[in-house]
């Protein structure tokens, strides 16, 4: 539902834009740029790519969103986790109610990722009642061991399907390195919260592929140094057409 918060790579933002305006025309929609704090206006959209989401997450907040969608998702599969007591900083575990450093019960939990996208999209998804959307993308759940998809499944809050972090690194990735019981980790995902579809599945929704325009601006540093550069690319491309014509015994020298 909306409003929702839509986190993605820095260059599809303005496509993704265009995609939900082909759908949805009357949509009011916000891209975020810039790191410098300020009021959000009043969206139903929000699109944000992954160093704005950290810089700019208590305005995010603060706008309010009912719901988070989070494209190319394996990019928070990184982020060591840490608990600590709100009031003195003991290092609790996630669900603790009591600390052993101060002696306090009923304590509130500070959780943090190491890695800043995946702490910040984490705290975006926390935020939200659990009966909320929260849906990841990607065309790369995981590269090469089971636990990248650790981060993920907690985003989502589907890890304790799988008994926890430590029980999944246990039954799937126990060093890190080998992957274990993939059959049963398949199947599990699918029933609980995964859908793959191929691209076979999907190819005549497809739309032709596109060129993206990124515009930059240079310094008068930078632009120095390009025209440096291309005078040499244009040299030995001179250089190299020279000696062609040298080979083919032709007058290099001719306009």
């Amino acid at each position: 539902s909306l409003p929702v918060v839509v986190v993605c790579k820095n260059r599809l933002k303005e496509t993704l834009r265009e995609d939900f305006l082909k759908f949805y025309p009357n949509l009011n929609i916000t891209i975020l740029n810039g790191g410098k704090r300020s009021p959000i206006p009043e969206s139903e959209v929000i699109i944000v790519n992954y160093d704005i989401a950290s810089q700019r997450r208590e305005d995010l907040l603060e706008h309010g969103f009912n719901s988070l969608i989070v494209d190319e998702s394996h990019y928070i599969k990184n982020g060591k986790k840490k608990s600590t007591c709100t009031g003195c900083g003991y290092k609790v575990n996630s669900n603790a109610v009591n600390c052993k450093g101060c002696g306090k019960t009923g304590i509130k939990v500070n959780t943090r990722w190491g890695v800043r996208r995946t702490d910040a999209v984490m705290r975006l998804a926390h935020s939200l009642p659990p009966e909320a959307l929260v849906l990841l993308l990607t065309g790369t759940p995981i590269n090469i061991r089971p636990g990248e998809l650790i981060r993920q499944l907690e985003c989502i809050d589907r890890l304790d399907i799988f008994g926890g972090e430590r029980r999944f690194r246990k039954r799937y990735c126990p060093d890190n390195k080998t992957a274990l019981n993939l059959q049963e980790l398949n199947t599990k995902l699918r029933e609980n919260c995964f859908i793959r579809r191929k691209t076979s599945d999907v190819y005549g929704q497809l739309p032709p592929i596109q060129n993206s325009i990124q515009r930059m601006v240079l310094t008068d540093e930078q632009m120095k140094r390009y025209k440096e550069i291309e005078n040499d690319i244009v040299e030995f491309l001179a250089d190299k057409a020279r000696q062609k014509a040298i080979d083919m015994g032709e007058d290099h020298d001719a306009a």
